[in-house]
């Protein structure tokens, strides 16, 4: 009898796959670290041995043919004084739904293996999707921006509650053995809150509720092998992870990647990186178990630095292109503006948003310098969307605003004219 469970024990290990998720949910050479970093984390998973087949890619093409590349068909995360470490030759080709399939819709057909809708959002018969089963593992790593109660994906947004209800509908499907998100946005840690521990499910977030994510290797510290990149190569969070992968393989545990990851994040930014779902049971997990055992052979990175917040990074990109441009500095100068100008449409908006709640210019002021003790989420998730459907607010959202949207918040719901506003 022992044996004859020892011998079921192992077929079960042996057939138990491993399959993964990668979506980078952004495109524009401003964006280039959402392309870079996924794609980055895409060659560590296939050369850890992960079978190509089983994992499935969402992604944009624009950076790697960018006339701003200086190398074109190339990508990196990291400055180098030479050639560095180009990660486009070995992610690129494995782009399963590129540039214009990328949506929530399809994040979430794919990652619960739906292939009829997974068909219809894109054509393609037979589509590649997480066919993963009981015994199996699912590591899911998702990038762009987000704002509270929400994030990006292509030209769309994934709610909280959708995402919520895949992972539910996975679980009682009984489609994995266990399950790991490392998930990157802005306020990606409210993406997680109504996660059971109970569903052998774990998720490392760039942030929590609260703050915004920020990028990394960003001007001036973005120079390639002699040459200015004008962009930020990487994300601070993601390139901790992933470089603690590189530097000494896969064999630490999730709870410890989780330590070294938020204590080094917290050394320079507020950015609090968070945990959610089953910590205790999944915590001394090895990340090899979800990503393959890489084995280092790169030497160790130039440590990342030039760390700029999300929100900051387009008038910090322009203002940067401005200083380096040679002779006729025109058309920088006037992108620059154009970015102050963005910033500027996109304050007022929200000052008059908050000035048509409170009636008192004052009042409207002051909800921009602090926020308050609390507030209801579903409210600012839904004044969020609406501005950027009626207004044209787009994602990062400043801190400033995210207090004004909690001290609008604060008493719930809210019904508002935005024909004020807009």
């Amino acid at each position: 009898m022992k044996n004859f469970l020892f011998l079921i024990a192992l077929l079960s290990v042996a057939t138990a796959d491993k399959w993964a998720l990668f979506v980078s949910g952004n495109n524009g050479w401003y964006n280039y670290c959402i392309t870079s970093t996924i794609c980055r984390g895409y060659d560590i998973l296939h050369r850890a041995g992960v079978a190509e087949d089983h994992i499935v890619y969402l992604g944009f093409n624009d950076v790697f043919d960018s006339p701003n590349n200086p190398f074109p068909g190339q990508i990196f995360t990291d400055q180098s004084e030479g050639p560095g470490v180009d990660y486009a030759a070995e992610c690129r080709p494995h782009i399963d739904y590129p540039d214009k399939m990328v949506s929530a819709e399809l994040f979430m057909s794919v990652l619960s293996g739906d292939k009829e809708t997974t068909t219809k959002l894109t054509g393609i018969e037979n589509p590649k999707v997480i066919e993963s089963t009981a015994e199996d593992t699912v590591f899911v790593y998702y990038m762009d921006h987000g704002a509270i109660g929400f994030c990006e994906v292509g030209k769309s947004d994934l709610k909280e509650q959708v995402l919520m209800d895949t992972v539910d509908k996975m679980f009682e499907n009984h489609q994995y053995k266990q399950l790991v998100f490392y998930f990157e946005a802005c306020h990606s840690g409210s993406m997680f809150r109504k996660l059971d521990a109970n569903k052998n499910v774990y998720a490392m977030t760039g942030s929590d509720t609260e703050h915004s994510a920020w990028m990394c290797n960003c001007p001036p510290n973005d120079v390639v092998n002699g040459k200015s990149m004008g962009t930020c190569l990487s994300a601070w969070y993601d390139n901790f992870w992933m470089q603690e992968v590189m530097d000494n393989g896969s064999d630490i545990t999730l709870a410890d990647m989780f330590t070294h990851v938020h204590e080094e994040t917290a050394k320079q930014t507020d950015q609090n990186v968070s945990q959610f779902g089953d910590i205790e049971g999944m915590g001394p997990e090895k990340l090899k178990e979800f990503i393959g055992d890489y084995k280092p052979e790169f030497g160790a990175a130039k440590k990342p630095s030039g760390f700029v917040k999300y929100e900051d990074a387009p008038l910090h990109l322009a203002k940067w292109a401005a200083i380096r441009a040679e002779g006729n500095s025109n058309d920088a100068l006037n992108e620059l503006k154009e970015a102050v100008k963005t910033e500027a449409v996109k304050e007022v908006s929200v000052m008059r948003l908050a000035r048509a709640y409170f009636k008192d210019d004052r009042a409207a002021d002051m909800s921009m310098k602090a926020r308050p003790a609390k507030y209801d989420q579903d409210c600012v998730s839904d004044l969020t969307l609406t501005l950027m459907a009626k207004c044209g607010y787009t994602l990062p959202l400043k801190e400033s605003h995210v207090n004004a949207l909690e001290n609008i918040c604060v008493d719930g719901k809210v019904d508002i004219d935005f024909d004020l506003v807009c």
